[in-house]
């Protein structure tokens, strides 16, 4: 016999959250159920947790706050359209376990919670592909940051020489040291290129993806609670 996977579906968006459980319930070896937190309070495993972007980042922050140590993290699997690499970085960082695109085939979603509740990671190709493209590429100074950043907001060279305190001639200077750095040819594929690479995103930075309220499914707390 199969063991069985308890799965909790939170995903913020809701005709995505029926879509998700629909699929899940075609598995013979999952059950689906929107009470499985319940199993928390010791009563059972725990759930593995297939949830948004954002709403997985908040779910793991919210065990970290927990001061009971007792209650372990469940694993959280992420169902997204996000496909930056410093939003994977921060998922996985944090906690998150799996990363799936939305859309992915069935029987990947399966795969997915599968592993996740073996203790396992999952992070599918595409999202796989966007972090190995990261890794290994040239570090840009701070300055460079600096002047790539105000190229972000639109700024023109004698403006960003202007904020930056520097000459103009140095800030075409970095301009060519971070078009070599990002293998790029222009002001536009540099703010592309920084964007879909996150390289300005740093920790602890707010993230425009994360400023709705989102909603948790449960309230962690002691198992000894009543």
């Amino acid at each position: 016999m199969n063991k069985r996977v308890a799965v909790d579906v939170s995903h913020v968006d809701p005709i995505v959250a029926g879509g998700l459980r629909a699929a899940l319930q075609t598995q013979a070896d999952f059950d689906v159920d929107e009470q499985a937190f319940d199993r928390i309070r010791g009563t059972g495993p725990l759930p593995v947790v297939v949830a948004d972007y954002a709403g997985g980042l908040a779910l793991v922050a919210a065990f970290r706050r927990t001061t009971f140590t007792s209650v372990p993290l469940p694993p959280v699997l992420v169902v997204t359209q996000q496909r930056k690499a410093w939003e994977l970085r921060r998922a996985l960082e944090a906690g998150v376990q799996g990363f799936l695109s939305i859309g992915c085939a069935i029987d990947e979603l399966g795969t997915a919670v599968r592993s996740l509740d073996a203790g396992l990671r999952h992070i599918d190709a595409a999202a796989a592909r966007l972090l190995a493209e990261s890794i290994g590429q040239e570090a840009l100074t701070p300055r460079e940051e600096a002047v790539l950043r105000c190229v972000v907001e639109g700024l023109g060279n004698k403006a960003v020489a202007r904020d930056l305190g520097i000459g103009a001639g140095t800030v075409k200077s970095h301009l060519r040291s971070i078009y070599s750095k990002l293998g790029v040819t222009s002001r536009t594929e540099a703010v592309t290129v920084a964007e879909r690479r996150g390289l300005l995103e740093h920790p602890g930075q707010a993230s425009p993806l994360v400023r709705r309220p989102t909603r948790l499914p449960f309230t962690p707390r002691c198992p000894m609670d009543g």
